[in-house]
């Protein structure tokens, strides 16, 4: 485990396989963007995502771990790929349950999203602006962002990122 123990990482290590809410997927291209493994799963929230960089020869495609909120998600998501619905670029996939089992979310986790909504003056407040103030901070895995301008002078960023739990601190 290369990962911080604490008590999100305590938990999902006791958590028995009946609950685990994680799935590997195996297939991807090596350039598929983490945006793009997020949209084969378009049936449920995704907590997390994990991405697996290929390591030719023995591991030439990427995979991904997707942790979803709740058992029955990730259940759902489990039988589309068995049934081989869920494709990536035409590449084949094989799905399996995850080996790093995490825990269905609390009632508190479920309330949570992986998306960040900044509306302002448009002025005032722009996608670099509010990075660089994150950035500072945190160590963002930014999945993709917007810049949407709205009436009255106002702008909207939307940031997606790849979990929903915060980053490490700097």
């Amino acid at each position: 485990y290369k990962g911080e123990i604490n008590d999100h990482a305590i938990q999902n290590a006791s958590c028995p396989p009946w609950k685990n809410c994680s799935v590997h997927v195996e297939g991807f291209s090596p350039y598929e963007s983490r945006k793009e493994m997020l949209s084969i799963a378009r049936h449920a929230r995704v907590a997390a995502l994990n991405r697996n960089d290929p390591h030719p020869p023995r591991f030439p495609m990427a995979a991904s771990g997707f942790t979803f909120f709740d058992r029955t998600s990730a259940q759902n998501f489990m039988q589309l790929g068995l049934l081989g619905m869920v494709s990536a670029h035409g590449y084949p996939l094989t799905f399996r349950w995850n080996k790093n089992k995490v825990r269905p979310a609390t009632r508190e986790e479920y309330r949570q999203s992986r998306t960040l909504l900044i509306e302002g003056p448009g002025k005032m407040i722009s996608r670099e602006k509010i990075l660089n103030i994150l950035a500072d901070n945190l160590t963002l895995n930014l999945v993709d962002s917007e810049e949407i301008y709205v009436e009255n002078e106002r702008t909207l960023i939307r940031l997606e990122f790849i979990q929903v739990r915060i980053q490490s601190d700097k």
